[in-house]
């Protein structure tokens, strides 16, 4: 340990010390004050510089006069107020005038701000709030002036997490302002090449595994179905994988990391659970990918010999209870996907899984619809987006993550909803969607999650606590294979 750092750690020995009621007599307290204030006068008189020119007679003096606050305000004479604080402003003015000082930028701001509030000043938090975030903006701009955009953007976003912790000092043009900050410093740092791509090593598959074609339509669509529920990947050992990998290459996961998905960030991972959770979706989006190749393969291939027709798909979905209106637009967008049209079938097909999903939810109780309040005051009643459907409940209080299993609720969460996922509603639906959400695999996901809602036969709550009430994985569909035929089905 340094003199310096052991003098520092005594101080604040010395004040937890002095802080006890009883240990100084009130006519000690103030000379205790001035002789604290006067040890950081003398350090700041030192012209002190490290070899490589960096002031620091600013250093310590605002590491002392943070314990000035354990002696009682009416004991610190008006002299050594006026000092203290002069001692802050001037170490406050020095680093503020270097950017890359943000760190000591916020630690005089917090000196500053608890002595004044101790010596009975009003608007202190405010204060050191103001002084923080123009620090973290003064660094964020130097960074983005010296071309180094993808580090200015973190920084635009430190200030954000703090305008967003202590919202009430801060306007809506403000925050409009620093969004659009950050928004270009993303931007600016995609258009500099300052991601770098980093691809890993290739992998053989063979296609044919993928193809299961039977000798008709009929039975083709049911040994899809039938499967659907074992395509699902496994949660509970896709987190055992990942702690695995934490755990066999620690390195990896000592900093921080960002996920940015179309010039916006859309998640973080700080924490070992937060990482843990990063490296579960890469598992699923790559397990998804083969999940997809199964439908894609099977069906593009069917459809291809003239096996297959969509009407075909659709005539074995009737669990889904669609009307004939919501049936005809299916059947759209499985023509789409089988005349190699993604584009087209993706958007149809996202939005008509939600809906059937919001229907069957509905047969079980789950409500569909959400009462909303106007800023005018009037009221009107939206159908329940898929995000809201997850998070639902049944009258019984059975949540839809333990009507379908969490698995399954796992499986499309990551792919449909989550925003650090795939996040595939949101993208179609809002119109974000790009080359990536179109790609054949990634669709037929989609196609798989109907094929695997189909299955589901929704029956009123079980009255036996030990039987699980069985999906249609095991009803026509899965009778169509003797190999589905043991595969369990989803709880409902």
């Amino acid at each position: 340990m340094s003199t310096q750092s052991m003098c520092h750690v005594g101080l604040a020995r010395l004040a937890s010390l002095l802080s006890v009621r009883g240990v100084l007599r009130d006519a000690e307290r103030g000379e205790w004050a001035h002789w604290l204030t006067g040890i950081a006068r003398s350090l700041h008189a030192i012209d002190w510089k490290r070899d490589d020119g960096i002031e620091m007679q600013h250093r310590w003096p605002f590491e002392i006069l943070q314990h000035l606050v354990v002696i009682p305000a009416d004991a610190i004479a008006t002299s050594d107020r006026a000092d203290a604080l002069e001692l802050l402003q001037q170490a406050y003015e020095h680093y503020s005038a270097d950017p890359l000082a943000d760190t000591f930028v916020w630690r005089v701001a917090e000196v500053d701000a608890a002595l004044r509030k101790h010596l009975g000043e009003a608007d202190t938090h405010v204060r050191m709030v103001r002084r923080q975030y123009e620090a973290l903006l003064r660094t964020a701009r130097f960074h983005r002036e010296q071309g180094s955009a993808l580090v200015a953007q973190h920084f635009f976003r430190q200030a954000r997490k703090l305008m967003e912790r202590q919202r009430q000092y801060f306007n809506a043009a403000e925050v409009d302002e620093l969004q659009r900050l950050e928004r270009e410093a993303l931007g600016a740092a995609e258009a500099a090449g300052e991601f770098k791509e980093i691809r890993g090593g290739e992998v053989t598959i063979n296609l044919d595994a993928f193809d299961l074609r039977q000798d008709t339509a009929a039975d083709t669509v049911g040994l899809l179905m039938a499967r659907r529920h074992a395509a699902i990947p496994d949660y509970a050992k896709l987190e055992e994988a990942a702690s695995r990998i934490i755990r066999d290459h620690p390195m990896q996961f000592l900093f921080g990391t960002t996920t940015i998905d179309r010039g916006k960030v859309v998640g973080e991972a700080i924490t070992e659970e937060q990482h843990r959770r990063r490296v579960v979706q890469q598992q699923i989006a790559i397990q998804a990918q083969l999940v997809g190749l199964e439908v894609l393969l099977t069906l593009s291939r069917a459809a291809g010999a003239g096996q297959i027709t969509a009407a075909d798909v659709v005539r074995e979905l009737e669990l889904l209870g669609l009307d004939p209106e919501e049936t005809e637009t299916l059947e759209r967008g499985i023509e789409r996907f089988l005349a190699e049209d993604y584009i087209s079938a993706a958007h149809i097909l996202s939005s008509q899984f939600e809906n059937a999903f919001r229907k069957k939810l509905a047969e079980v109780g789950v409500e569909p619809t959400r009462f909303r309040t106007l800023p005018d005051g009037s009221t009107r009643t939206d159908e329940a987006a898929l995000g809201d459907l997850m998070h639902s409940t049944t009258p019984d209080g059975r949540t839809v993550r333990e009507l379908i299993g969490e698995n399954a609720w796992q499986f499309i969460d990551r792919t449909m909803v989550a925003v650090d996922g795939w996040n595939l509603r949101n993208k179609f639906a809002h119109g974000l969607a790009g080359r990536r959400e179109v790609a054949p695999p990634v669709v037929s996901v989609i196609l798989h999650h109907i094929l695997w809602l189909a299955t589901l036969k929704v029956e009123p709550e079980s009255t036996d606590s030990d039987e699980s009430v069985e999906a249609a994985a095991q009803n026509e569909a899965g009778e169509s294979s003797s190999q589905a035929a043991n595969e369990p089905g989803t709880p409902w």
